[in-house]
Protein backbone atom coordinates (compact mmCIF):
# COMPACT_ATOMS: atom_id res chain seq x y z
CA UNK A 1 0.00 0.00 0.00
CA UNK A 2 2.91 2.02 0.76
CA UNK A 3 5.01 1.56 -2.44
CA UNK A 4 1.78 2.66 -4.53
CA UNK A 5 0.83 5.77 -2.60
CA UNK A 6 4.69 6.65 -3.05
CA UNK A 7 4.09 5.88 -7.12
CA UNK A 8 0.96 7.94 -7.27
CA UNK A 9 2.78 10.69 -4.99
CA UNK A 10 5.82 10.89 -7.83
CA UNK A 11 3.18 10.83 -10.74
CA UNK A 12 1.73 13.64 -9.26
CA UNK A 13 5.06 15.45 -8.72
CA UNK A 14 5.81 14.91 -12.37
CA UNK A 15 2.68 16.15 -13.79
CA UNK A 16 2.79 19.40 -12.07
CA UNK A 17 7.13 19.66 -12.48
CA UNK A 18 5.87 18.86 -16.18
CA UNK A 19 3.24 21.79 -15.96
CA UNK A 20 5.74 24.11 -14.22
CA UNK A 21 8.21 23.45 -17.45
CA UNK A 22 5.95 23.51 -20.60
CA UNK A 23 4.03 26.91 -19.31
CA UNK A 24 6.40 29.09 -20.54
CA UNK A 25 7.04 27.56 -23.67
CA UNK A 26 3.25 28.14 -24.66
CA UNK A 27 3.72 31.38 -23.14
CA UNK A 28 6.28 31.71 -25.99
CA UNK A 29 4.42 30.28 -28.62
CA UNK A 30 1.36 32.39 -27.62
CA UNK A 31 3.00 35.35 -27.69
CA UNK A 32 5.05 34.56 -31.37
CA UNK A 33 1.58 35.19 -33.38
CA UNK A 34 0.15 38.11 -31.51
CA UNK A 35 1.59 41.75 -32.93
CA UNK A 36 4.20 43.57 -31.20
CA UNK A 37 1.94 46.13 -29.39
CA UNK A 38 -0.23 43.09 -28.03
CA UNK A 39 3.08 41.71 -27.02
CA UNK A 40 4.03 44.63 -25.16
CA UNK A 41 1.28 45.21 -23.31
CA UNK A 42 0.89 44.60 -19.84
CA UNK A 43 -1.49 42.15 -18.81
CA UNK A 44 -2.01 38.51 -19.02
CA UNK A 45 -3.67 37.64 -22.10
CA UNK A 46 -2.57 34.36 -23.58
CA UNK A 47 -4.41 34.15 -26.70
CA UNK A 48 -3.64 36.74 -29.12
CA UNK A 49 -6.78 39.15 -30.31
CA UNK A 50 -5.12 39.34 -33.93
CA UNK A 51 -3.71 36.53 -34.92
CA UNK A 52 -0.49 36.82 -37.17
CA UNK A 53 2.48 35.17 -39.00
CA UNK A 54 4.35 38.53 -38.73
CA UNK A 55 7.27 38.00 -36.56
CA UNK A 56 7.93 34.32 -38.60
CA UNK A 57 7.80 35.93 -41.70
CA UNK A 58 10.54 38.50 -40.42
CA UNK A 59 12.57 36.52 -38.90
CA UNK A 60 12.85 34.08 -41.59
CA UNK A 61 13.12 36.21 -44.37
CA UNK A 62 16.75 36.22 -44.66
CA UNK A 63 16.88 40.02 -45.69
CA UNK A 64 16.78 40.95 -42.47
CA UNK A 65 19.67 41.52 -39.79
CA UNK A 66 19.37 38.15 -38.08
CA UNK A 67 19.33 35.57 -40.79
CA UNK A 68 17.90 32.76 -38.40
CA UNK A 69 17.64 30.10 -41.58
CA UNK A 70 21.82 31.04 -42.02
CA UNK A 71 22.41 30.65 -38.50
CA UNK A 72 20.08 27.35 -38.28
CA UNK A 73 22.59 26.11 -41.21
CA UNK A 74 25.55 26.94 -40.10
CA UNK A 75 24.81 25.30 -36.50
CA UNK A 76 23.28 21.95 -38.64
CA UNK A 77 26.69 21.96 -40.27
CA UNK A 78 28.83 22.38 -37.39
CA UNK A 79 27.10 19.52 -35.38
CA UNK A 80 26.89 17.33 -37.67
CA UNK A 81 30.13 17.27 -38.92
CA UNK A 82 31.29 17.68 -35.39
CA UNK A 83 29.47 14.76 -34.25
CA UNK A 84 30.52 12.55 -37.85
CA UNK A 85 34.79 13.28 -36.66
CA UNK A 86 34.33 12.35 -32.96
CA UNK A 87 32.48 9.08 -33.77
CA UNK A 88 35.10 8.19 -36.33
CA UNK A 89 37.58 9.32 -34.30
CA UNK A 90 37.03 8.70 -30.68
CA UNK A 91 35.86 5.27 -31.66
CA UNK A 92 38.92 4.12 -33.71
CA UNK A 93 40.98 5.19 -30.69
CA UNK A 94 38.95 3.30 -28.25
CA UNK A 95 38.67 0.15 -29.99
CA UNK A 96 42.87 0.51 -30.19
CA UNK A 97 43.20 0.89 -26.74
CA UNK A 98 40.34 -1.74 -25.70
CA UNK A 99 40.94 -4.40 -28.41
CA UNK A 100 44.90 -4.17 -29.42
CA UNK A 101 48.27 -5.05 -28.00
CA UNK A 102 49.35 -1.20 -27.17
CA UNK A 103 52.62 -0.73 -25.43
CA UNK A 104 52.12 1.86 -22.67
CA UNK A 105 48.08 0.96 -22.83
CA UNK A 106 47.63 0.98 -19.38
CA UNK A 107 49.63 4.70 -19.17
CA UNK A 108 47.85 6.12 -22.23
CA UNK A 109 44.30 5.18 -20.44
CA UNK A 110 45.54 6.70 -17.18
CA UNK A 111 46.12 9.75 -19.21
CA UNK A 112 43.25 10.12 -20.98
CA UNK A 113 41.01 9.74 -17.84
CA UNK A 114 43.76 12.61 -15.79
CA UNK A 115 42.64 14.44 -18.71
CA UNK A 116 38.96 14.49 -17.54
CA UNK A 117 40.16 16.17 -14.34
CA UNK A 118 41.38 19.59 -15.98
CA UNK A 119 38.52 22.00 -16.65
CA UNK A 120 37.51 22.73 -20.27
CA UNK A 121 38.04 26.59 -19.23
CA UNK A 122 41.58 26.34 -19.01
CA UNK A 123 42.25 25.33 -22.22
CA UNK A 124 40.27 28.49 -24.05
CA UNK A 125 42.86 30.78 -24.07
CA UNK A 126 46.14 28.25 -25.53
CA UNK A 127 43.23 26.94 -27.82
CA UNK A 128 42.61 30.69 -28.98
CA UNK A 129 46.31 31.39 -29.70
CA UNK A 130 46.73 28.01 -31.44
CA UNK A 131 43.81 28.55 -33.64
CA UNK A 132 45.28 32.64 -34.29
CA UNK A 133 48.29 31.37 -35.23
CA UNK A 134 47.59 28.87 -37.87
CA UNK A 135 44.65 31.85 -38.95
CA UNK A 136 41.61 29.50 -39.02
CA UNK A 137 39.69 32.36 -36.71
CA UNK A 138 36.37 33.18 -38.18
CA UNK A 139 36.02 29.44 -39.84
CA UNK A 140 33.94 25.89 -38.96
CA UNK A 141 37.30 24.46 -38.06
CA UNK A 142 37.38 26.64 -34.70
CA UNK A 143 34.16 25.27 -33.71
CA UNK A 144 34.47 21.95 -34.89
CA UNK A 145 38.27 20.72 -34.55
CA UNK A 146 38.58 21.28 -30.33
CA UNK A 147 35.97 18.59 -30.07
CA UNK A 148 37.19 16.54 -32.87
CA UNK A 149 39.07 14.19 -30.64
CA UNK A 150 38.85 14.34 -26.72
CA UNK A 151 39.06 11.96 -23.84
CA UNK A 152 35.76 11.66 -22.36
CA UNK A 153 34.98 10.23 -26.03
CA UNK A 154 37.74 7.77 -26.11
CA UNK A 155 36.97 6.94 -22.58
Amino acid sequence: MQSKMFKTFMVVVAIILGIIFIIPILWMLATSFKTDQEAFTAGIKWLPEVFTLENYQYSLAGDTDTPVLKWMGNSLFVGITGTIIVLIVDTLAAYGLARLDVPFKKLLISIFIGSLTIPWVITFLPLYMEFNALGLLDTYAVLILPYSANAFGVF
